[in-house]
């Protein structure tokens, strides 16, 4: 790797910077990281919150292709509206989603107590998980994100309705010179 020097003169004194390239993979937002993981049932007030609805933090319902994930990120995630997918890679680890082999949504966020900043925290939708898996009970995996994307906000009341009706034009008929002149011959 070539290094670079970067001379500056700062009010009268010559200083030198040392620049070291940055590998691809630093810059690279997808690279792997780790995390612990596990399994839970979204329906099971002992693992989730007092009286589940079957939602996860994100306001979507938890089924096949959904996680709980735990990290500092989530919370910051969840407030602005992202949906975030991210790809399982491990040995033997090959789960089909609705979003491809080994990929999932980020559908609920994890007890504050795994939200640490650098450390991962995965929890599988238990339906998701082969025996082996559930087996294990917690495991390590290797996860990169797949992609983020911003939410779309559908937001239809009553009055947004009553204000597209009457913004609409009404169609008035014209009258017809075929019918007034068709019975006079």
């Amino acid at each position: 790797m070539k290094k670079i020097v970067f001379l500056f003169l700062f009010f009268g004194t010559l200083s030198f910077i040392e620049a070291k390239p940055i590998s691809r993979q630093k810059v690279n937002s997808t690279r792997q990281k780790k995390a612990s993981a596990s399994y839970y049932n979204p329906m099971d007030a002992r693992q989730t919150k007092k009286n589940p609805d079957g939602k996860g933090a994100f306001g979507r319902k938890i089924k096949s292709g959904s996680i709980a994930f735990g990290s500092d990120q989530t919370e910051i995630w969840r407030k602005g509206k992202k949906t975030v997918f991210i790809k399982i890679i491990r040995k033997g680890f090959n789960v089909k989603t609705p979003y491809g082999l080994n990929i999932f949504r980020i559908d609920d966020a994890m007890n504050k107590r795994y939200r640490k900043a650098g450390v991962y925290y995965i929890d599988f939708f238990s339906k998701d998980l082969n025996k082996k898996h559930k087996k294990l009970g917690r495991f390590n995996v290797e996860f990169t994100i797949y992609k983020i994307t911003k939410e779309k906000v559908k937001v239809k009341t009553k009055a947004i309705k009553k204000a597209k009706k009457s913004t609409k034009k009404k169609k008035t008929k014209k009258p017809s010179f075929a019918k007034a002149t068709q019975g006079k011959k």
